[in-house]
């Protein structure tokens, strides 16, 4: 079996820089333009190869050894150092056999403090498994990559939370992560991504692989407007479900022909920003359950609710619960001025009686030359299926249930806002003393738009007397500063200036400073700075922002958004 990475010489600390218009030398194609570019970008560099028939399996899940084969290659050339002579002790987990071709990488992994293996409560750290047949999850590999390139995971010191949410919240304050959810098992594509992300951060060349990545880089390769030209072609008013699901004997299983998948694995909906030019996050879903008899669906239609703003809703991808493309359901007004619909060519989508299948969508969204408009709220009511019962021909129209969640559509995302200090520090007293520093990190869809904050909410965590006056906003490098206003425990820094608050491009660090007091007597005096509410549509939270034609008052995370270094004796 051939690996992912087979090149033993790799030294990624020496400079190069990364192509983003390298063509594929893989006799298979990359589900999406940011993989391609990811990929083709490490495969120029030697960091990746394919397999031995020339393909390189970019859904193929990758298991747990592979990944550390990878991992270890990157960290042997971060240390610029050869591992010949060193001695490793290749029994380290009872699952792992001392002469397994994974055995050398994980083994030195655990033997350099990158890997402990899988916690067991009540176990001996000796007999925890390793588990090297195991998919690679998403939090597992961003804690690995965070590892070896000695990235700080943001901790919460007093927070009670899952293991990996310090890594996945480092990975977001500087444009590292996916925007996966923990448990996603990793494809093949996906690990060239993230590890592009790493690799590229590394050489300062982070932001030019995201703007790659949006299809931004001036010279984007004419396979990439080849491969957009395909699918427009493929997403007609009619339909592109395959022929080979006419077959109710065959059940509804799908075909890989001439197939289309989509190419974010992740389709869990929540509250989010909808990126002018690019396709949304997944906005609804829709169950199909034929009780009496096989559903040969007929329609799809997907309805928005009458407070959305739709005007740049261009269309809505189709897709079922594998992610295969079922079609390009267009804006239909005999049906409706808020109906998109998609016409299911009979025979095309049979379901059997009493199996579950699952459709979900996303919106097609205009660019804002091409009349995509910012600051627009839009949510689907639900998703209608029509069908004919397959053996009694009598017809069939079934909505949807679902609680969908809202978004808004924007010229930029705010990415990440994480702590830029250390995780504790020692409470000192005195004036205009830095009390708290945060990274602010996001992307935009170019061209005129912007991405800034402009006021900002913090609330101060004071323990046993301590007390702050005078909070000053700043940025590194910069002499000037903002006066904020404190009054009680919050702490407001409005009209941030351009000059602190722009972070498109490149992260932004804000830092406060305040005449900090602790009471005699103190025996556990604590400081800690934390921007706690989110907000959501319709709801303002702490952070107020624009991407240069809207404000808006909310950011996609969870509460609290950050919390700053703790400061304590």
């Amino acid at each position: 079996m051939r690996l992912l990475i087979l090149i033993i010489g790799l030294i990624p600390s020496v400079a190069f820089a990364l192509s983003y218009d390298t063509e594929l030398p893989y006799t298979d194609s990359a589900p999406d333009l940011a993989t391609k570019v990811s990929v083709g970008a490490l495969t120029e560099e030697g960091i990746l190869d394919g397999n031995p028939d020339g393909s390189f399996r970019f859904n193929k899940l990758l298991n747990r050894a592979e990944f550390m084969k990878i991992t270890m290659l990157l960290h042997q050339g971060l240390q610029g150092r050869s591992f010949i002579d060193e001695v490793i002790i290749l029994s380290c987990f009872p699952d792992v056999a001392s002469d397994a071709w994974f055995a050398e990488p994980i083994c030195r992994a655990k033997q350099y403090g990158i890997v402990h293996g899988n916690s067991r409560e009540g176990v001996d750290p000796q007999f925890w498994f390793f588990e090297p047949s195991r998919s690679v999850q998403y939090e597992e590999a961003l804690k690995v990559l965070i590892n070896i390139y000695d990235i700080q995971p943001d901790l919460c010191i007093e927070c009670r939370e899952e293991w990996y949410e310090p890594y996945i919240r480092a990975a977001k304050g500087r444009n590292l992560d996916l925007n996966l959810v923990p448990g996603h098992k990793l494809t093949r594509g996906q690990v060239g991504r993230l590890v592009a992300r790493f690799v590229a951060l590394d050489q300062g060349e982070l932001q030019k692989l995201i703007d790659a990545e949006l299809g931004l880089h001036e010279k984007e390769t004419e396979e990439a407007k080849e491969t957009e030209e395909t699918e427009e072609v493929q997403e007609d008013n009619s339909t592109s479900i395959d022929e080979d699901e006419s077959s109710v004997s065959s059940g509804s299983s799908d075909s890989s022909v001439s197939s289309i998948y989509d190419s974010d694995p992740d389709a869990t909906r929540k509250p989010g920003f909808i990126l002018l030019g690019e396709d949304s996050p997944a906005l609804a879903a829709v169950s199909i359950f034929p009780e009496a008899e096989p559903l040969d669906v007929t329609k799809i239609t997907v309805i928005f609710t009458a407070a959305s703003s739709i005007t740049s809703i261009e269309a809505v991808k189709v897709y079922n619960e594998n992610g295969k493309y079922l079609g390009r359901a267009n804006k239909d007004a005999t049906a409706g001025n808020r109906h998109y619909v998609l016409n299911v060519k009979n025979g095309s989508l049979v379901i059997q009686k009493q199996e579950t299948r699952h459709v979900y969508v996303r919106a097609i969204v205009s660019g804002h030359k091409s009349g995509g408009v910012s600051g627009e709220d839009v949510e689907v009511q639900g998703i209608n299926i029509e069908g004919d019962g397959y053996w009694s021909n009598r017809s069939y129209n079934q909505g949807s249930s679902d609680d969908s969640p809202e978004h808004e559509t924007s010229q930029s995302v705010v990415g990440g806002v994480s702590n830029a200090g250390s995780a504790k520090e020692l409470l000192v007293a005195g004036t205009d003393i830095p009390i708290g520093s945060f990274k602010f990190a996001g992307v935009t869809s170019g061209g005129t738009s912007d991405l800034r904050v402009t006021d900002i909410v913090f609330t101060l965590g004071l323990g046993d007397g301590v007390t702050v006056s005078n909070v000053e906003m700043s940025t590194p490098g910069s002499t000037d500063r903002l006066s904020c206003v404190t009054a009680g425990t919050s702490v407001t820094c409005s009209s941030i200036p351009a000059n602190f608050g722009t972070f498109k491009g490149s992260p932004r660090t804000l830092v406060l400073y305040g005449d900090v007091t602790i009471p005699n007597g103190a025996q556990r005096p604590s400081l800690q700075v934390v921007i706690s509410n989110p907000g959501r549509i319709g709801s303002a939270g702490d952070i107020t922002w624009t991407d240069g034609t809207s404000t808006f008052q909310w950011v996609p995370f969870s509460s609290p958004v950050v919390r700053g270094t703790y400061y304590s004796w």
